[in-house]
């Protein structure tokens, strides 16, 4: 009984055949408190299993270590958005940044720092806080990191949304009897070509010339600026997705029939993974972004477009990426192309990646972009509600 209970082994019972009363009790005694360990055995295996998944589930990055900085456990998430395999020692992570080992090593229960880290050359910023505790014995510290980009990306587009809707309610409110007023007027002044039926001198008529250039001018600027502005709202009025199950190949081949003129090579693999995608939001992002990536090449002599996509079994997420050989973004601007009214264009609105942004984010997921000027540049799409085959 006591080898079996060693090993883990509660499938063991005694039988009573035989035995004396007083054995036999001893007997019954030993199958019931097999049965019991048994019984506790399995429910803290279930709970042990039930808290595992949890903790691999969520979207924030576990580290257990010792006292000596060896990590003893980690989640899903830390192996995948750390360092990509299991990591043994904190000082592994200085890979990711040569300050994230000294940040774990000299942080404080209750304190909060912060780190940005570049996993596939796409920056993520990582909230830490430390949690300690004893084990027999042994002191352990608990490392929570959370990713505070999106959230920081989520609060920032609500707040341009907010300044957006406040503004164009204004300027339409003041444009609109603008245009009004401006065409009415014009119409009260007499016209060369349609002279009115008393006498006016050479020197009013060219007055009034002046004025009704002036008016039409008022008039015209008035409806460009109302166009602008009605351009800008759309940031506003992108709707709740309507979610429907999309083959990755349907799309495909969506895609290319949209845009059977432009240089697009297709590279895209495990395309029989669904998407469930609001169809039209998800096209509209794939025409801002071939539309932008046509124009950044047009003066290549052999422009290129590359369309790639892949299943990523380790996060859960299908990618789709969008390359192209053209003139490239700028370093210092690779943060802001995603900004509202931010634009590098001569005649751009800056609305075109804003408006991808926004539907990628309300469909779950994510775009980003990694730009090497007069190189490449690829903006990647990161689908995380897939169903599988």
């Amino acid at each position: 009984m006591l080898k079996d209970i060693h090993a883990h082994d509660f499938s063991s019972h005694y039988s009573y055949h035989g035995k004396s009363k007083t054995e036999q009790q001893i007997t019954e005694l030993v199958n019931e408190t097999i049965q019991k360990l048994k019984t506790t055995y399995l429910q803290h295996e279930e709970e042990s299993d039930y808290y595992k998944t949890l903790l691999n589930t969520i979207d924030s990055c576990i580290l257990v270590c010792n006292p000596e900085g060896e990590v003893i456990w980690s989640n899903r998430c830390a192996e995948t958005q750390l360092c990509g395999y299991a990591i043994h020692h904190i000082k592994e992570l200085e890979k990711q940044n040569p300050q994230f080992p000294d940040i774990l090593s000299h942080i404080k229960p209750g304190e909060i720092k912060t780190i940005r880290i570049y996993n596939d050359e796409v920056a993520i910023d990582w909230a830490v806080t430390e949690t300690r505790y004893i084990q027999k014995g042994t002191r352990y510290r608990l490392f929570h990191l959370r990713n505070i980009r999106t959230l920081l990306e989520k609060n920032e587009m609500e707040a341009w949304q907010k300044l957006v809707r406040v503004l164009t309610h204004e300027i339409m409110n003041s444009i609109a009897p603008i245009i009004s007023l401006s065409d009415t007027l014009t119409d009260y002044l007499p016209s060369t070509e349609t002279p009115p039926a008393y006498f006016i001198e050479e020197q009013e008529q060219q007055d009034y010339d002046i004025i009704r250039q002036g008016l039409e001018t008022i008039h015209r600027r008035s409806k460009g600026l109302l166009g602008f502005v009605e351009n800008y709202r759309k940031l506003t009025r992108i709707g709740t997705p309507v979610i429907s199950p999309v083959k990755v190949s349907v799309l495909m081949d969506t895609i290319q029939r949209l845009f059977t003129k432009l240089p697009i090579c297709f590279h895209t693999r495990q395309t029989d993974y669904t998407l469930l995608i609001d169809n039209a939001q998800i096209e509209q992002v794939f025409i801002n972004l071939l539309k932008n990536a046509y124009e950044s090449c047009e003066d290549n002599d052999n422009p290129q477009i590359t369309i790639s996509s892949h299943y990523d079994e380790s996060r859960r997420i299908y990618l789709i990426s969008i390359t192209d050989n053209g003139k490239g973004i700028l370093p210092e601007v690779q943060d802001k192309i995603f900004v509202p009214f931010f634009t590098t264009k001569r005649n751009g609105s800056g609305i075109g990646l804003s408006i991808c942004k926004q539907i990628m984010a309300l469909h779950g997921g994510n775009i980003n972009v990694v730009s090497i000027p007069n190189s490449t540049t690829t903006f990647t799409l990161k689908f995380v509600n897939i169903k599988e085959h």
